[in-house]
């Protein structure tokens, strides 16, 4: 019996090479690298998505933008604004094939990851290298973005693995995080369909600034997330 066990804890016992590999991603994770750049993929929905330097790793708060899109009825065209990593707009085309999806981003480094993701998961759908709606044509039933919302101020608070290593770009939106909501609002009626909607991610403390910003759409309307926090807006054109 004893023989058995040991042979049993041989068989799982790591050998030197993959010993090697483990010190190595611990030595790296002592300087603040994100575990998720370590290991070359972050769990996003139940799924592993590619990541590494140059994309933003994608964080459980979006899941709650993803469910409350996927529940839009009578929806054809959607256009993610900001992809990075493709995870929003993948998960959208795998719950809803029927459904078209045009993933934008201005960072060349985000697309590469984002193609990488599409052809994991075996999807279609179009991307485009775009700064917001430049080079985005047609209209649309969704535009669902989780922009840049961190303020300057706030930024400096953030983790070290986050300041050192993931993209400011796609955090840092001005002086207040507010900068890419008014871009997108004051732009996005030309590229909604008569009965449109917008979803973004937002801050906790960003409902009341953009429900202003908002002011000329029809209506507006706030979700929280599990921690009660407001995480979710729906803008209807």
């Amino acid at each position: 019996m004893r023989c058995e066990r040991w042979q049993i804890y041989q068989q799982n016992f790591p050998n030197q090479t993959n010993l090697a590999k483990i010190w190595e991603i611990t030595r790296k994770r002592a300087q603040n690298i994100p575990l998720q750049y370590l290991l070359g993929y972050a769990w996003f929905y139940g799924y592993q998505f590619i990541v590494g330097k140059g994309v933003l790793i994608p964080r459980p708060e979006t899941e709650i933008l993803v469910e409350k899109v996927l529940r839009e009825k009578n929806t054809m065209k959607v256009l993610e604004i900001g992809t990075g990593s493709g995870a929003i707009a993948i998960i959208l085309k795998k719950k809803h094939p029927q459904w078209q999806l045009t993933a934008s981003d201005n960072s060349a480094a985000a697309l590469q990851f984002a193609e990488q993701n599409i052809k994991l998961h075996q999807i279609e759908l179009q991307l485009v290298k775009s700064d917001l709606f430049t080079k985005i044509n047609g209209k649309f039933d969704i535009i669902v973005s989780n922009p840049p919302y961190i303020s300057s101020k706030d930024y400096k608070k953030l983790p070290a693995e986050i300041k050192l290593h993931e993209p400011a770009q796609a955090l840092i939106a001005g002086e207040r995080g507010l900068e890419f909501y008014k871009k997108i609002l004051k732009n996005a009626k030309e590229h909604l369909t008569k009965n449109g909607v917008i979803y973004f991610e937002i801050g906790e403390e960003q409902a009341d600034d953009i429900t202003r910003l908002a002011c000329d759409y029809r209506k507006v309307e706030i979700y929280k997330d599990l921690n009660g926090r407001d995480r979710v807006v729906r803008i209807e054109r």
